[in-house]
C-alpha cells in the first residue's frame, strides 16, 4: 500500500497486461454478498446462520462463499459449482441457507414461495476504477470524477438504468 493525496491506495498487478501496474482508485459501487432463506425460516440475520445445526448451500471458492467461510465457525457448508446447483441443493432441503451475490439471490428468491433475502450483508464485491502506476494526476482526476459521479446520483441512475438489482452505490469517500 502506498499513501497517495493523503489516502491508501492498494496496488493491483496485471500479469495479462504486460506486468503493468496499476493504482486502484475509487470504489463506484458494491455488489453485495447476502444470504437466502426459505419461507418460515428462523434465520433473520447472517450472524443466526452461524449455528452447528445449519448448512450453507454456497458455490465453491466463489469470492462471495470464500468470505463467508473466513466468517462462519459453527455452520457447516455444502458446495456446488454453479449458482443453479447451489439453488437446488436449498430448494431440496439439503440447506436451510444460500449464500452468494444479493443480485443472484433476488433472481433465485423469485423461484422458490416464500424465500427471501436477508437485508444485512456479510461482504461485498467492490467495483472501483484503475489507473496506471505513475499517472497520479489521473488518479487523482478518476477518484474526483467518480466522488462526483456518486454525489450527483449519476452511478445510482446509471446501476437503475442497466436493471441490475442487488447492486449499491459506495459510500461517499470509500477510495479505499
Amino acid at each position: 500500500m502506498q499513501n497517495v493525496n493523503g489516502r491508501a491506495n492498494a496496488f493491483l498487478r496485471h500479469e495479462a497486461a504486460g506486468g503493468i501496474v496499476l493504482f486502484v482508485a475509487a470504489v463506484a459501487a458494491l455488489i453485495l454478498s447476502n444470504l437466502m432463506v426459505p419461507a418460515g425460516s428462523s434465520i433473520a440475520k447472517v450472524a443466526d446462520a452461524d449455528r452447528p445445526s445449519v448448512r450453507i448451500a454456497a458455490v465453491r471458492n466463489h469470492a462471495s462463499t470464500n468470505e463467508l467461510v473466513r466468517q462462519v465457525k459453527q455452520a457447516e457448508f455444502v458446495y456446488a459449482e454453479t449458482p443453479e446447483q447451489t439453488f437446488a441443493l436449498m430448494r431440496d432441503g439439503k440447506a436451510e441457507v444460500m449464500a452468494s451475490t444479493r443480485l443472484v439471490l433476488l433472481d433465485f428468491s423469485a423461484k422458490l414461495a416464500g424465500a427471501s433475502v436477508l437485508a444485512d450483508r456479510y461482504g461485498a464485491n467492490i467495483n472501483r476504477m484503475v489507473v496506471p502506476k505513475g499517472k497520479a494526476d489521473w488518479h487523482a482526476y478518476i477518484n474526483e470524477f467518480v466522488e462526483q459521479a456518486k454525489a450527483s446520483g449519476a452511478v445510482q441512475q446509471f446501476i437503475e438504468r442497466g436493471g441490475t438489482r442487488g447492486v449499491t452505490v459506495a459510500p461517499l469517500g470509500d477510495s479505499n
